[in-house]
């Protein structure tokens, strides 16, 4: 039996743990390579954060809150456990127990 590509896009906000910079960034290469296999489910991502940098081009100066993700799937269960699987969960930087996961239903979009 087949099983079609999801159509629901998700809105996952994940908050990180307090004072893990030093988590986040130690593993934050390994956190880009795994979402490489994730790619034809994931349609955004990136961190947020408390402000803006001092220095946009250093990951080190960022003041980071946690991470936004768009993903494609059938149930906010599926997101949740996807979320679970991530490195930044094994090495205590996400509180996917607090992340705010949402059904997004996108109005435009730009290039």
């Amino acid at each position: 039996m087949a099983t079609s590509t999801p159509t629901t896009e998700w809105l996952a906000i994940v908050p990180d743990f307090p004072n893990t910079i030093e988590k986040r960034l130690a593993v934050r290469p390994v956190h880009f390579a795994n979402l490489e296999s994730s790619k034809d489910k994931l349609k955004f991502g990136g961190a947020v954060m408390h402000d803006k940098p001092s220095d946009p081009n250093d990951p080190k100066t960022f003041p980071f809150a946690g991470s936004t993700l768009i993903m494609l799937a059938d149930t906010k269960e599926e997101v949740v456990e996807f979320l679970k699987k991530d490195v930044y969960v094994e090495a205590g930087v996400w509180d996917v127990a607090n992340a705010q996961i949402y059904a997004l239903k996108t109005a435009f979009r730009l290039p």
